[in-house]
C-alpha cells in the first residue's frame, strides 16, 4: 500500500466487492435461472455496502430485491429459523414471514416519568409538545437545529430508522460539516436520508414503491440532478443516495414530523443518523439519550413528545 493514499484504497476495495459480487450474481444467474425475472434475498455483513445493493439490483434479469435489514449474524439466524420452518412445515409460499418493520427492540418509555423529574430544570427547558410536535420539530429542523430524536421501541439492525435518530435538514452543508465534527466522524461517512413516501420518486427516479429495500436504508439510488442542491447534505459525490422511505402506515410520528417538514419548506427529506457517538453503541434509555445533549452532541432532544434544550447562560 505503499504511495497509494488510504482514499485509494478504499476505492480499489469497494471496486473489487462490487465486481466479485456482481460476477457471483451473474454466474448464478447463467447457470441456473437464465430467461427467468429473479427477485433476490441477500443477508450477510457484505450487504451493509448499499452500492453493491444497487448494482445488484440494477442487474438486467433482476426484477427485485431484499436486503435483510440486519444484515449481520442477527439477521442470518432468522433466516436459519425460517429455513427449519420452511423444511418442517412447508410454509414456503405463505406471506407470514414478511416485514412489517424492524422496530422490534426494547421500550424504555416507562422509565420516562421518572427520568424527567430528575432533570435539573434550572439548567434544561423541558416542555411535552403533544400533538404540536410534528411541527415544532419540523420548524427545529428547518432552523438548522440538530435534533436528537427518541420514541418507542428501538430498531433491530444498524440502521438508524426514525427511533434513535440525529435529524437535520438536508440543505445545509455547513450543519452536516458541523454534526460530524460533534459526532468525531469523518467526511467519508456520508449521511443518509428520511425521504417521506410521496417525495421519494421524484427525487430518485428509479424508486418504485415495491422496492421494499429503500424501507430500511439497504441500497442506493441515483438522485435527480435537480435535487442535489436542496439534498446536499445527503448525496454522496457519484449523485447517489442511501433512502429510508417513512410510511405513513409504518411510523407515524416520524412521518408526520416529515410532512410537516415537507409543507413549512418544499423538502421532503430530512437527514437521519444514528443516535450515537462514532463507535459508540446506539443510545437505548432517556438516560443514555440525554447525554448527548448535556456533550453538546445535539441542540435539542426529543423524548416522544418531551423537547429539552438547554438554557441560555
Amino acid at each position: 500500500t505503499k504511495g497509494y493514499s488510504k482514499e485509494d484504497i478504499a476505492y480499489a476495495c469497494q471496486k473489487v466487492t462490487e465486481e466479485v459480487m456482481y460476477g457471483l450474481l451473474d454466474a448464478v444467474i447463467r447457470e441456473r435461472f437464465a430467461g427467468k425475472p429473479l427477485k433476490v434475498g441477500l443477508a450477510g455483513g457484505v450487504f451493509a455496502n448499499v452500492r453493491v445493493n444497487q448494482l445488484l439490483f440494477e442487474h438486467p434479469a433482476v426484477a427485485g430485491v431484499f436486503i435483510q435489514p440486519a444484515m449481520g449474524d442477527s439477521g442470518l439466524s432468522l433466516g436459519a429459523a425460517i429455513l427449519a420452518d420452511i423444511e418442517v412445515h412447508g410454509n414456503w409460499l405463505t406471506d407470514q414471514y414478511r416485514f412489517k418493520d424492524t422496530y422490534l427492540g426494547p421500550d424504555y418509555s416507562g422509565e420516562l416519568p421518572v427520568f424527567l423529574e430528575g432533570i435539573d430544570r434550572g439548567k434544561y427547558e423541558v416542555s411535552d409538545l403533544g400533538g404540536e410536535a410534528p411541527a415544532r420539530i419540523a420548524q427545529l429542523l428547518r432552523d438548522n437545529v440538530i435534533v436528537g430524536f427518541w420514541q418507542g421501541s428501538m430498531e433491530w439492525g444498524p440502521r438508524a430508522l426514525g427511533k434513535r435518530s440525529m435529524i437535520l435538514n438536508t440543505f445545509d452543508r455547513t450543519v452536516n460539516d458541523t454534526l460530524n465534527q460533534r459526532l468525531n466522524r469523518t467526511e467519508f461517512m456520508p449521511f443518509a436520508p428520511s425521504v417521506i413516501d410521496y417525495m421519494a420518486k421524484t427525487y430518485m427516479p428509479a424508486y418504485e414503491p415495491e422496492d421494499v429495500a429503500a424501507d430500511y436504508m439497504t441500497i442506493t439510488y441515483d438522485v435527480d440532478p435537480q435535487y442535489h442542491e436542496a439534498l446536499q447534505a445527503v448525496v454522496h459525490v457519484d449523485g447517489t443516495a442511501r433512502p429510508q422511505i417513512v410510511k405513513k402506515a409504518t411510523n407515524p410520528y416520524f412521518y408526520d414530523i416529515i410532512d410537516a417538514f415537507y409543507r413549512l419548506t418544499g423538502c421532503g427529506a430530512v437527514v437521519n443518523t444514528s443516535f450515537n457517538v462514532h463507535e459508540e453503541p446506539i443510545v437505548s434509555t432517556p438516560g443514555s439519550a440525554f447525554i448527548a445533549l448535556v456533550d453538546d452532541r445535539i441542540d435539542a432532544l426529543v423524548l416522544n413528545t418531551v423537547l429539552i434544550r438547554k438554557k441560555a447562560d
